[in-house]
């Protein structure tokens, strides 16, 4: 179904209004309309709209066609105007169109009019854009204007064509003298060596370039900033302008660098969120379509095979999304106990082949190195991109060591980093225990300009050719995700050191565990509102295999039409959380008027896309995020509907194989006020009982039966309380608990 036409009618005749519906529905349309005839009424339309179309008789007694069309234009409507006549003239007509009509139509010729119809609508959004286009254009230029940074413009030849104010005032050149002279004027004379050259000529190749320098201002005396030089390429690719960006450098301090570094992860987080919200949109329909397409050849087949590489690309595709959103925090990823001593060794056996013949390799780990709560796939990523980055300072050999040991704050293994630093963005004083992680290479080292740009987005010490782009930025993320700090040391001639220090007593675990599945696929009629159509078409299709009943909508505001009409028959909203018309969260408000407590599913481009607050009040626990799987958007399902009826999962109310008879009425922990979790076995059991339940087991001893009630108890009472519960143990705990059948509605995470 296409969105709904909203048009408004200025006319008295029931007639017209009958003969212009017929011809809009007979043309395709789904037509939502009113009628006015007086001005007063017409004012008040136009403010309450928005309106997809205004039709206008071209004489009514209190309204004609030109005064219609004159409060149409002030009420800064955008909707396109087509004025009906009897009878009309050629002057009368050009006079409608100047006073801004799209179309003028003959009452008793309405034939075409769906096609005008079509073309007004379509031009008018055409025009739309247009002006949205200028208007960022002109916002655009007035944030250059007024930018707090330095900016000048150059044409090939490096002759300035525009400066900002910011540039006047830091160089002493007024718009007047700058523009028309080379930009060379700000050199001064030392800057015309080789190293300048190599820059200009790594410029002039369509690379940019970042650092610190100095200018000559306009009066004769030097000043230190920092710059950034862009090559400016035209439609056939040629490097046809250059954009230099300066600001003041005085004597930039460690903390206004680290200020800096913030900074500059915030913009490229900001701008992965948005890239990866409309990517996300793209590789949701090619993983899904690929994933179903697949299932059509056996396998083994070509085309079986063929379609397994394009799931492959996509995989790929969404890790490095993955990897983008972690630069700001946008993706903080499931966490589980790691002990970061296996996990260094597992990282150092991977990249051994890599390292040249003749390095040595050196783990250093504490005995009782101290847990930390984490995610395991971002953490191995992080410590690998530093051993790799150690190695590749190395080509000719040398030792890299890792180090890992128990630190307080106040300890002398916190290297360079005091109460209140906010090297990687935690921004909140040191509490240990932590744990520290060292790397160190014995390769060329680093001087300190180099040193203070090595977690910037892109920057490489590296041939172009082998620059990686987000390595030690993605490091940064990754570290700042975990609550942590990361320094460096390092020196020409010298090595480099990276400092890493990770709380080893995190916070409650982010990620929420799975929700029990209470519900089979199937039987539940399914509202999917996503303003991408083929996101649409492939949930319909997914779940239609799985036998459930889907209603797809493209427009939020046609979806919200229908549910007004047939909410009754609907079991579950399943809705884009980031649409044009009505977000997410305004069509489940609004639905839940007509239907209170109707289980919701939020689906969003990329994690943590909603605030906490606005999930507590739709009662959602976490946005399914695209790219989703079939399985994915079932089982989101399945556990909005358990949710919504708020009841035990069936099987908590068992006994698992072995457990033990089940006690009359399992009996919650004793809870003294403002710790939930004091009744709970504090020689096995450690737990954290807020808007989730985690449970850490701990030590490597099979559970005994009394432990197997009790965990049983533990789950009934979460469930009661609608809470989601994830147990954390070891391995030899893990596999006695599912020979016992607690894996059968337990999330269980291994601690390694």
């Amino acid at each position: 179904m296409g969105a709904v036409l909203r048009a408004l009618f200025v006319t008295d005749s029931q007639a017209d209004l009958e003969a212009v519906l017929g011809a809009l529905r007979g043309g395709g349309f789904d037509v939502e309309w009113q009628r006015v005839a007086a001005p007063a009424a017409l004012r008040a339309a136009l403010a309450a709209g928005p309106w997809g179309i205004v039709f206008s008789d071209c004489h009514l007694p209190a309204l004609d066609g030109e005064a219609a069309l004159r409060l149409l234009r002030e009420s800064g409507s955008a909707a396109p105007a087509i004025v009906l006549c009897d009878e009309i003239g050629q002057e009368r007509a050009v006079a409608l169109i100047r006073a801004g009509a799209a179309e003028v139509v003959r009452k008793g010729a309405l034939g075409p009019l769906a096609q005008a119809v079509t073309r007004c609508v379509r031009d008018a959004a055409e025009l739309q854009e247009r002006r949205r286009a200028e208007e960022q254009r002109l916002r655009l230029a007035h944030a250059i204007e007024q930018a707090a940074e330095a900016i000048a413009l150059t044409d090939a030849g490096r002759t300035i064509t525009y400066v900002n104010a910011a540039f006047e005032a830091l160089t002493g050149y007024g718009r007047a003298d700058a523009v028309g002279r080379p930009l060379d004027v700000l050199a001064p004379a030392a800057d015309a060596d080789a190293p300048a050259l190599a820059i200009w000529e790594q410029v002039a190749g369509g690379v940019p370039w970042r650092g610190p320098g100095t200018i000559r201002r306009k009066d004769g005396s030097i000043r230190a900033v920092r710059r950034a030089l862009s090559p400016i390429r035209d439609a056939r690719g040629a490097v046809s302008a250059y954009l230099a960006l300066m600001h003041d450098a005085p004597g930039e301090t460690e903390p206004e660098r680290r200020l800096l570094q913030a900074q500059r992860m915030e913009a490229i987080g900001a701008f992965a969120g948005g890239v990866g919200h409309d990517f996300n949109n793209i590789l949701t329909p090619i993983l899904g379509y690929a994933e179903m397409a697949q299932g059509l050849f056996a396998a083994g087949s070509e085309g079986h095979n063929y379609l397994a590489s394009v799931r492959r690309a996509a995989v790929r595709a969404r890790e490095l999304i993955a990897q983008m959103l972690l630069l700001s925090r946008r993706r903080s990823g499931v966490r589980t106990l790691v002990k970061l001593g296996p996990l260094a060794e597992e990282v150092l056996n991977a990249i051994r082949p890599k390292l040249a013949a003749n390095t040595r390799i050196v783990l250093k780990a504490a005995p009782e190195l101290a847990p930390l709560l984490g995610n395991t796939a971002q953490l191995r990523t992080a410590l690998a991109s530093l051993c790799e980055y150690g190695a590749g300072s190395m080509p000719e050999g040398g030792e890299l060591q890792v180090a890992l040991e128990n630190v307080e704050p106040d300890s002398a293994g916190f290297e360079g980093i005091q109460p209140g630093d906010d090297r990687a963005g935690a921004g909140e004083r040191l509490q240990g225990p932590y744990v520290h992680l060292s790397v160190r290479d014995t390769g060329a080292g680093m001087d300190q300009a180099t040193t203070a740009r090595i977690f910037d987005p892109f920057f490489s010490t590296r041939e172009p050719q082998r620059g990686k782009g987000l390595g030690l930025a993605l490091v940064y993320g990754i570290v700042a995700q975990h609550d942590g700090f990361i320094a460096v040391e390092s020196a020409p001639g010298r090595g480099t050191t990276f400092h890493v220090h990770l709380p080893a007593r995190a916070p409650a675990v982010a990620a929420s565990a799975a929700a029990p599945e209470t519900a089979r696929d199937g039987g539940a009629h399914v509202l999917f509102v996503d303003d991408e159509e083929d996101i649409a078409a492939l949930a319909k299709r997914s779940l239609e295999r799985l036998n459930y009943r889907v209603t797809t909508f493209s427009s939020s505001t046609a979806a919200l039409a229908d549910f007004r009409k047939n909410h009754a028959t609907y079991d579950v909203i399943v809705s884009d959380a980031t649409m044009p018309e009505l977000s997410g969260a305004a069509l489940a408000l609004q639905a839940r008027e007509l239907r209170p407590g109707i289980p919701l599913v939020l689906i969003s481009g990329y994690a943590n896309a909603l605030k906490p607050e606005t999930l507590a009040e739709l009662d959602v626990s976490e946005p399914l995020t695209k790219p989703f799987s079939r399985e994915d958007l079932a089982r989101a399902i399945r556990a909005a509907l358990a949710r919504a009826k708020g009841r035990t999962p069936p099987q908590a109310e068992q006994v698992p194989p072995g457990a033990g008879p089940a006690p009359a009425a399992p009996a919650a922990p004793s809870t003294p006020a403002g710790h939930p979790a004091a009744g709970a076995r504090t020689d096995r059991f450690a737990m954290n009982w807020g808007d989730q339940v985690e449970i850490l087991i701990q030590g490597e001893e099979p559970l005994d039966e009394a432990d197997k009630r009790h965990l049983l108890a533990l789950f009934a009472r979460a469930s009661r309380e609608a809470k989601p519960m994830r147990v954390m143990c070891h391995e030899p705990v893990l596999a006695d608990l599912r020979r016992a059948g607690f894996d059968r509605f337990l999330a269980l995470t291994l601690t390694r």
